[in-house]
């Protein structure tokens, strides 16, 4: 992973290589921002540019070299001045990160800085963070940790205060097609659509069929029609239908049913260049007529709620029965 391999942040990039060049770069960031848009792999990218041993390179590409003794180690996972935590089953627990302040303490070996990434941050269990923090208020003078989270919020605000925060926004739907284009072989008329769902996150790109959700989304504006106008004929059929699927498409199946509804309310207030399902204008229009302000934030609000059941332990079929009878309510 390369500085010219990240999409829509070289701007973050940038600053942080500033701060390196002047001698400036704080003890601690936080890169924060929806999941799935490449701040770890920024991080990444940085940390790779700073370890690069070949300066004549980085001065003419502005980008580490990937064949320096260094580059080829960070490649291989197996750099001693970089250390990676990551959750596991869903929790960095305190032995972590005792381990890491044990580490820390011999200082690093090669580079000018030893680097720490902490991924999924926000899974820091209350005693890990405490013990985090004690790192954070002491810090060495050549450690850099960057704590990579989609959930800043559920940060300690201690440890908040102690970092600087860079925000990542989400990438352009532009940069999104033409990655698809470029990378996926996708023609341009699908990475419309795909590019429309992906909402400015590179995540799905390696754990979506894409013709799956060109087809499914061509499936649900069909059904979401039905189901607007009051049509209760195929519901069943439909739920079941979807809860034979795996959970991740039916989070999808949810998410795409929520943009037609969003897509609804941006219409009755007139501002139709935020549109998503920008194809389907017409038919997102049939559902806006249908129904008033009140009831598509309802509909929204029943998605919502469907999100978070799905990551129960529920019956699939009842919950689609469910949502979709609510939808016609």
């Amino acid at each position: 992973m390369q500085i010219n391999d990240i999409i829509g942040h070289r701007d973050k990039i940038d600053q942080m290589v500033k701060a390196h060049k002047s001698g400036r770069l704080a003890h601690a960031y936080i890169f924060c921002g929806p999941q799935g848009i490449g701040k770890r792999s920024s991080a990444v990218a940085l940390i790779k540019y700073i370890f690069c041993e070949d300066e004549a390179y980085k001065v003419k590409h502005s980008d580490s070299c990937s064949a320096c003794s260094s580059c080829r180690k960070l490649e291989a996972d197996n750099h001693a001045d970089l250390i990676v935590i990551e959750p596991e089953n869903s929790f960095i627990k305190i032995g972590m990160i005792r381990e890491l302040s044990k580490k820390l303490k011999f200082g690093k070996y090669d580079a000018s800085h030893r680097f720490v990434i902490i991924n999924d941050a926000e899974c820091l269990r209350i005693e890990a963070a405490n013990a985090l923090l004690k790192t954070l208020e002491e810090p060495a003078s050549d450690v850099v940790i960057i704590l990579v989270t989609s959930k800043v919020n559920m940060l300690l605000p201690t440890i908040i205060s102690r970092c600087q925060k860079v925000r990542f926004n989400p990438l352009k739907e532009e940069d999104v097609k033409r990655e698809l284009i470029t990378r996926h072989e996708l023609d341009p008329d699908e990475a419309d659509i795909v590019a429309m769902f992906m909402q400015g996150s590179l995540a799905k790109l390696t754990e979506s069929d894409f013709s799956d959700i060109i087809e499914l989304r061509r499936k649900l504006v069909k059904r979401v029609r039905d189901v607007t106008l009051n049509n209760f004929a195929g519901i069943i059929s439909f739920s079941a239908e979807v809860a034979k699927e795996g959970k991740e498409l039916l989070v999808e199946t949810v998410e795409m049913i929520k943009t037609f509804y969003r897509d609804a309310v941006i219409i009755k207030n007139g501002v139709d260049e935020r549109l998503i399902n920008r194809d389907i204008k017409s038919d997102i229009e049939k559902i806006a007529q249908s129904m008033t302000l009140d009831e598509l934030f309802e509909k929204i609000n029943i998605m919502n709620q469907m999100q978070g059941l799905l990551m129960a332990n529920v019956n699939k079929k009842l919950l689609m029965e469910s949502m979709l009878i609510e939808l016609c309510a």
